[in-house]
């Protein structure tokens, strides 16, 4: 088999582990369960340095995903502006631009969302309740997958990490190692 050929064979079985790691990040974040994920990062440090261009494409999947979720908390956090808005509940703009989950657990967005309701129609308000638990449980989940999301990041970062220094210090012992032998 020439180079070049074994060369793109080599591209294409990346290509496919990085395909298949992709859609193994989003299902174990989807599922809550990390384990898959861990038992396929763990196969690619057995592998070793040449692995580190996957576990590096890998941490661009997982920070695109966690870019993707904080988009998503920016939607809910407008949709629940703007939904309270419409019933007349103007909220501080420095309360809802926190993190997502820091702004839900946060007791006086709550709290001002009540003081503000007591003002409206009983079935209004019953209807805002229900648009603050709907908008609560959506940043829940998002909470829990960034949560997960960093924990994946920082796992393959470590590991990426740890590759490359054993990797440099497999270089420079054999570098040292060479250059101490007498030559004959």
């Amino acid at each position: 088999m020439s180079r070049e050929l074994n060369n793109l064979l080599h591209l294409a079985e990346q290509s496919f582990i990085r395909m298949e790691a992709e859609l193994l990040i989003t299902a174990c974040v989807h599922d809550g369960d990390l384990a898959p994920f861990n038992n396929l990062l763990q196969e690619l440090v057995m592998a070793g340095p040449i692995s580190l261009f996957v576990l590096r494409d890998m941490v661009q999947v997982i920070r695109a995903l966690k870019s993707q979720f904080n988009q998503e908390g920016q939607v809910i956090r407008q949709d629940l502006k703007q939904a309270l808005l419409d019933f007349g509940i103007r909220l501080p703009d420095e309360l809802i631009m926190r993190d997502p989950e820091a702004w839900w657990r946060n007791h006086e967005l709550a709290r001002q969302v009540q003081a503000a309701a007591t003002s409206l129609e009983q079935n209004s308000v019953a209807l805002v309740n229900e648009i603050c638990v709907d908008a609560g449980n959506k940043v829940s989940k998002l909470a829990r997958r960034l949560v997960l999301v960093t924990e994946l990041e920082h796992a393959v970062q470590d590991w990426i990490s740890g590759l490359i220094y054993e990797h440099a210090h497999d270089y420079y012992a054999s570098f040292f190692h060479e250059r101490s032998l007498p030559e004959h």
